[in-house]
Parts: structure tokens; sequence; C-alpha cells
């Protein structure tokens, strides 16, 4: 059987256009295989939040009440701006048994922050009303910006799902 050149071409283009697109899939990593810093590191990419500082643990125990070895790792980045709600949280649990209290954890700390903001910054307030909680293996995310929905259709690109 002789394939014509036409034919060639176009098995050709099609054999290019998957190895393309395979490659590009391949090139980035699930949320259940990364680190907390580098999940923290790929939203941060994506949004706009230069005025911010890294949280140690000291400072993480005065926003959240997470139970004592709850957390294996963390990345946690709030605004440097009182005025901002702003925060990039990627909560990495020691097992799976403890997401629900981690939850708990994070919907108190959002509570109390809407609190803060209700009346005195509106589009902060509406930040914190749709904040975006994904979960992926044992990490947790919250997210908390101007680009909420960016974000959350990232994240589930990368294989997160909403755990509210």
């Amino acid at each position: 059987m002789k394939i014509g050149k036409g034919s060639l071409r176009a098995l050709l283009s099609v054999c290019l256009l998957l190895f393309l697109v395979g490659g590009m899939t391949a090139c980035e990593k699930r949320i259940d295989t990364m680190h907390s810093s580098e999940i923290a590191d790929s939203i941060l990419d994506e949004i706009d939040f230069s005025s911010r500082i890294e949280l140690t643990d000291e400072q993480l125990s005065t926003h959240f009440d997470f139970p004592k070895g709850t957390l294996s790792e963390f990345s946690y980045y709030i605004s440097s701006s009182e005025t901002s709600a702003d925060e990039v949280g990627v909560f990495h649990l020691a097992s799976a048994d403890m997401a629900e209290q981690a939850l708990f954890a994070i919907n108190q700390h959002l509570s109390s922050r809407s609190d803060s903001f209700r009346e005195t910054a509106k589009s902060e307030y509406d930040k914190l009303q749709t904040a975006v909680i994904r979960g992926a293996g044992n990490h947790i995310i919250l997210v908390v910006c101007n680009q909420n929905a960016k974000v959350a259709a990232k994240l589930d690109s990368l294989g997160a799902v909403s755990v509210e």
C-alpha cells in the first residue's frame, strides 16, 4: 500500500500534535505529588500578591487553631498590610484522618477574619466569602484574593477538588 504525500503530512501532523499535547500535560505536576512550598509558589505565580510575608510555625498558631500533630508541613503567606485579606495557605496533613479537624480550623479562621472586615472593608470581606478551599492527597489549600475563580480553575486543572 502506497501512502500519498498529503496523507503522510496529515499523519505526521497528527503525531506531532499528540506529542506536543502529551508533553505539555506531562510537564505540570499534580498537586498530590508536590510539596507545600511548590504548590504555594505555583499559586503565587498566578496572582498579584507582591506585598506578603511568610509565616513561621509560631506565627501560624496565632491565625489557626490546628490540633497538635495535624500538619506535617505548610507554606502560608499573608498580606503585609492589615487592610488586605489576601492569603495563600497550603497545609500538608500528617494523616488524611485529620482533614475534618483541619477544615474546621480553616473555617474558624475565615469566619474570624470575615468578622473583622465585614464593617470596615466590603471588598476584603467579599474575598473572604469566596475563598478557595481545595484538597488533593493530604494537602488542603486556602486562597483568598481578588482572583479566586482563576486560582480555583488552576488548582482544579492540577487535580484538586473542592473540600468546603
